[in-house]
């Protein structure tokens, strides 16, 4: 029976296998469509299209199987198809371009219905080098069937594909003569891609990156905008003209002269990867919401780190190999990353074609996944952890970071609440003094700085991540100033310039592995204790002692309040005031001062009654 039913979703699709003797032609083992309805009766009704495809395409196949072609022609097309970035985008643009054309011939009397060789070099030219071409695109936007294309592809003569031919000759190194066998084998091969494609395909994809002009006057004087306009009104699963490969390149390309960030860029592209996984490089039209929210189910039950043969495998047996075996799966954080890249990628599409509507993006339809508030995600360090870590503050490392950089990083994470990333990218410029009182300034950097001295620029999680943080008393103890002054005196560009970044801009990703490792050695093995848990520890002691407010003006963060967006900051005393009433029991500050002082080059610290703690301010 050809008609199926998804257990999982209950939507129906038509699946034929392909006769075992075809399956080398055509690469394939199974010929299979979704219907898109629960409905048994509707089903029955829409198999009819797919059935009859189905039907051609064996029918194709068996021709290509028993003459026009050979193994060496199959061999040496696919091997110059897979040296193409898309070979599938390559084939489908290629066969929407020779449609096109031949469309364009009938309609303008122009000439001949049989597209010249030119036609098919046309392929890899801009789509405004020349008149033809701007006809072309005029019909790109257009349905073609399937049946009309099947019907183009037979009126092609085998010598028109002498461009083709020739290209899989540089390709291979082989000597490919017009009058000998080889040509017509190859491209007898070619068209066989070509027609798999028009049998898989039934509407035509833009060139990626290369945005068809939107004042080409089409069929009945309507300009292409207009068309779309109408096809949208008409039908609103329509089709966009970009697969969700292409829009995500689109999105990935539209920069506004500052580019991604690395690390999202791979996130949402491995988000990406897995939604075509699962159904498909569809068109972005035919994305509905019910598939989103089955994409986000199947993501919860994927493994999340684990082997790259695993990773390797389709999403259906990943999840299984998690079930079988009890692997952790991906959290409810990382699908609701993988969801919002759908979003973002679809809303960038509506965003930037004209008359795509609004309620196009059907990733918006599918709700992110419930995040449990009841469990923090980290947790702060206690008493006990917090005089293991600073017992004999020693970390070191064989790829050049030096002790004393991680000494003073970690010394400074529970007395200011900056996240690691924040203090691995502080400059010299970023400790100064107002009022009498010094501090750090956690901010962007300034353009005049990026671009006289051609530095790369800093990132910050959000708008409240820009705050100032005066320095606590330990810190001054300890000789934080004068280390600054040390690196601002040799002119440094980082405040810890051993730190080199990682492939993504990350400046402090190795350092995130060495706390872990030292964290391990001191018998810290909780997966919730973390460096991030400094800022929860500093949250927890001063949670009673000081108004919410000013703890939220250090830390960066926001309950979201409207008021509280005016203005940068607060008066540094104040601020000051706070930062003082961080008390942690369980270390031994003085032997840390000590060490701090040794790295500066200060003597030792003399006994102080009182101490420099005592400045006179009360909130």
């Amino acid at each position: 029976m050809a008609l199926h039913q998804d257990p999982r979703t209950g939507i129906y699709y038509f699946r034929k296998v392909i006769p075992e003797k075809l399956r080398p032609v055509f690469g394939k083992r199974e010929f299979k469509v979704s219907l898109e309805t629960r409905s048994l009766a509707e089903a029955r009704q829409k198999m009819a299209e797919p059935a009859m495809r189905y039907a051609q395409l064996a029918e194709e196949a068996a021709i290509f199987a028993t003459g026009g072609w050979s193994e060496a022609g199959r061999h040496l097309v696919e091997a110059w198809l897979a040296d193409k970035e898309r070979p599938d985008q390559w084939l489908r643009e290629c066969l929407a371009r020779i449609t096109a054309f031949h469309r364009a011939m009938n309609s303008t009397d122009r000439g001949t219905l049989v597209p010249p060789a030119y036609a098919f070099e046309a392929v890899e030219k801009a789509p405004d080098d020349d008149e033809l071409l701007r006809v072309r695109a005029s019909h790109t936007r257009a349905r073609m069937n399937w049946p009309m294309r099947l019907g183009v592809l037979k009126t092609i003569p085998t010598e028109a594909f002498g461009w083709i031919v020739e290209q899989v000759a540089i390709h291979s190194g082989k000597e490919i003569r017009s009058d000998g066998p080889l040509f017509g084998e190859v491209a007898s091969a070619f068209r066989h891609r070509l027609l798999v494609t028009a049998l898989e395909e039934t509407t035509p994809r833009p060139r990626s990156g290369s945005p068809l002009p939107s004042l080409i006057v089409i069929e009945g004087g309507r300009s292409q905008d207009e068309a779309i306009g109408t096809a949208t009104r008409r039908d609103p699963g329509f089709q966009v003209g970009l697969t969700i490969s292409e829009a995500f390149d689109a999105w990935k390309s539209y920069t506004k002269g500052r580019p991604r960030k690395p690390q999202l860029v791979q996130e949402w592209d491995l988000a990406i990867r897995r939604f075509v996984s699962m159904y498909g490089d569809i068109d972005m039209g035919e994305i509905r919401p019910q598939m989103v929210r089955d994409f986000r189910e199947k993501l919860l039950e994927i493994p999340g780190r684990t082997k790259k043969s695993i990773k390797a495998l389709p999403l259906e047996e990943q999840a299984a190999i998690a079930a079988k075996e009890g692997l952790d799966t991906l959290s409810p954080a990382t699908v609701n990353k993988s969801l919002s890249a759908l979003r973002s990628v679809t809303e960038h599409v509506v965003d930037k074609m004209s008359k795509v509507p609004l309620e196009f993006n059907a990733a918006k339809q599918a709700k992110f996944v419930e995040l449990d508030d009841s469990e923090e995600k980290r947790l702060p360090f206690d008493e006990g952890d917090m005089e293991a870590i600073f017992r004999n503050l020693a970390i070191t490392d064989r790829t050049g970071i030096s002790e004393e950089t991680l000494f003073w990083i970690v010394l400074l994470a529970p007395f200011t609440g900056c996240r690691l990333e924040e203090l691995g990218t502080l400059r010299p410029l970023n400790v100064r003094s107002e009022q009498g009182i010094w501090f750090i300034a956690i901010e962007r950097d300034r353009a005049q700085v990026r671009a006289e001295q051609g530095q790369e620029e800093k990132g910050r999680k959000n708008q409240n991540a820009e705050r100032d943080i005066p320095l606590h008393p330990i810190l001054h103890r300890a000789g934080f100033l004068e280390y600054f002054q040390r690196r601002r005196d040799e002119g440094a560009e980082w405040l810890f310039p051993d730190l080199k970044p990682n492939k993504y801009g990350k400046r402090t990703y190795r350092v995130s592995r060495l706390f872990a490792q030292y964290l391990e050695g001191l018998g810290i093995t909780d997966d919730e204790k973390v460096f991030h848990s400094f800022r929860h520890s500093i949250r927890r002691i001063l949670r009673g002692r000081a108004p919410e407010e000013m703890v939220d003006l250090i830390c960066g963060h926001s309950d979201g309040k409207v008021g509280r967006r005016y203005g940068r900051g607060a008066d540094m005393r104040p601020l000051q005031v706070v930062i003082n009433l961080i008390d942690y029991n369980g270390p031994d500050w003085g032997s840390v001062v000590a060490k701090g002082r040794h790295f500066v080059g200060l003597p030792p610290e003399k006994p102080v009654s009182g101490g420099p703690t005592q400045l006179g301010l009360s909130l």
